[in-house]
């Protein structure tokens, strides 16, 4: 009888100064996070590296966030900002330059897409 009883809460919403330290912290250690396995760079260095970007996120609002909401986040962030980029991409290579209805990417979502590959959301790269 060890759940029953007990009431999972739900984990507040980032705020918009936690995204933007999520984010800054992201992008300077882009390398470490993303980079391939070797002998330098092992699966503890990694996870050590998540530890502290949770911790600065944790101080940015006093609320406590542990390195799977940090991941989740930024792997949500990520897929959002690809789906718009992508959309983005598309309108511009309508016949006529776009009916300009995409809305344009914030400047926090615009160094997300800095995070990524440019094949990640204009497609194949061609030849």
């Amino acid at each position: 009888m060890d759940g029953i009883g007990k009431i999972q809460r739900r984990a507040e919403n980032f705020k918009a100064d936690e995204i933007e330290k999520l984010v800054s912290l992201v992008e300077s250690s882009k390398e470490t996070l993303y980079g391939k396995f070797s002998m330098s760079l092992t699966k503890e260095k990694k996870d050590q590296e998540w530890l502290k970007i949770a911790e600065k996120v944790s101080t940015v609002s006093g609320i406590s966030r542990n390195v799977e909401n940090v991941k989740k986040k930024i792997t949500t962030l990520t897929s959002d900002v690809k789906k718009k980029a992508t959309f983005i991409c598309k309108d511009r290579r309508i016949t006529g330059g776009g009916n300009s209805s995409a809305t344009p990417l914030t400047p926090a979502e615009d160094r997300i897409v800095g995070l990524l590959s440019k094949a990640d959301y204009e497609g194949k790269a061609s030849l």
